[in-house]
């Protein structure tokens, strides 16, 4: 029972962990893009591109998390 407690736990926490990945980079890029939109006064386009570059990298950062848990 413990151990299927401990598993269950594991699981929880991965899934938090990959959610939080994913939010952290989508608002990181969306901020940089605002960012870059005040510096260079290019307003809807650095956000967009930031929005779309923060996406990726959350995608791409739960896709490298989830094949090392794999490895496991």
């Amino acid at each position: 029972m413990k151990n299927e407690q401990g598993k269950m736990l594991k699981v929880v926490a991965v899934v938090s962990s990959l959610g939080l990945e994913v939010i952290l980079f989508i608002v990181g890029g969306t901020w940089i893009g605002k960012k870059c939109d005040a510096i260079f006064d290019t307003e809807p386009f650095g956000l967009l591109l930031g929005l779309l570059i923060g996406i990726a990298l959350g995608f791409v950062g739960v896709a490298y998390t989830i094949k090392l848990l794999l490895k496991e």
